[in-house]
């Protein structure tokens, strides 16, 4: 009989015992075509930003050319400026950011809750789907949408400062348009990574925080560290990424007394004074992941008492 300190998950994994060998539980993935997706909807406001330096400044600035040192091209190029600025930072941007943004991130809630749904109803032998709870995720999609509405709609703020530095003091250096054209074309770059590093991290944070909640809901208490077992992780020396941060390859290897590389999901890892470190936040464009820990399925806590 059920004792009131277990949780249903446990009451249901021994229900289940007899019918269950081991199972192994799979870490559950950011959805990657909701990531393109994403990502492709950000660098798209790169690409229409560029175009509108492309066709309407790149032209002021070759018309002015001969007028450099006589500072005579300022009304045009700040006309320029201030036209801009007030489209990319309109109120009307903003909602339009809102609405485009609340496609991927459900679709990746849904994505996550899915898998991590098909990886425990299977380790388990029964579907738990009724034992979900809606108010922790809600909070976590609430917040997420915030985060992601300001992270997008700060691309063109920090893609019209980039371009005033490069274009006011290639204009009063007297340097060529060509010149000052091809470092906007790599101020462009710059945004273009930068949208795609928001979007692969936005979806890992929201898949971690979604992952985290689900698990907590049924009462999983642990997870095992898995990060992506290659040189951008380890930073090996040899490799190709050297300079690598080592931080998750060490959390992963290391035993706090439940095991290697496991954690609780309520306190994560601790490393060289930071805390409450957790697979996928780790730092920014972290690719590990959590595999949830079920006693009796896939582990056995080396502290319970007999």
């Amino acid at each position: 009989m059920a004792n009131q300190n277990q949780t249903s998950l446990q009451v249901l994994t021994e229900m289940n015992q007899e019918m269950m060998k081991k199972r192994s539980l799979k870490a559950v993935k950011p959805p990657e075509d909701i990531e393109a997706e994403y990502r492709g909807y950000m660098q798209s406001i790169v690409r229409e930003m560029a175009s509108e330096v492309k066709a309407g400044l790149l032209p002021i600035i070759k018309r002015n050319k001969s007028n450099y040192i006589k500072d005579s091209w300022a009304d045009d190029v700040t006309a320029f400026f201030e036209a801009f600025r007030a489209k990319w930072t309109s109120l009307l941007f903003r909602n339009k950011v809102r609405v485009q943004v609340q496609r991927p991130l459900s679709m990746a809630e849904s994505s996550t809750t899915a898998q991590f749904l098909k990886n425990v109803n299977k380790a388990v032998g029964v579907d738990v789907s009724g034992m979900l709870k809606r108010e922790g995720v809600d909070a976590i999609m609430t917040s997420a949408l915030q985060e992601n509405v300001s992270l997008v709609t700060s691309l063109p703020d920090e893609y019209l400062k980039r371009i005033e530095s490069i274009v006011y003091s290639g204009m009063q250096q007297g340097r060529y348009p060509t010149a000052i054209a091809k470092d906007l074309q790599e101020a462009t770059g710059v945004s273009w990574r930068r949208a795609k590093l928001i979007a692969r991290d936005q979806v890992s944070k929201l898949n971690s925080a979604i992952d985290s909640e689900r698990s907590q809901n049924l009462g999983i208490e642990y997870y095992r560290w898995s990060t992506s077992s290659d040189t951008r992780v380890s930073g090996n020396p040899s490799g190709k990424y050297p300079k690598a941060k080592i931080k998750c390859y060490m959390i992963s290897k290391a035993d706090n007394g439940f095991g290697q590389g496991v954690y609780s999901y309520k306190h994560g890892a601790d490393y060289a004074g930071e805390n409450n470190l957790h697979p996928g936040t780790a730092h920014i464009g972290c690719r590990c992941r959590r595999v949830p820990l079920i006693e009796g399925v896939n582990w056995e806590n080396p502290n319970k008492k007999a």
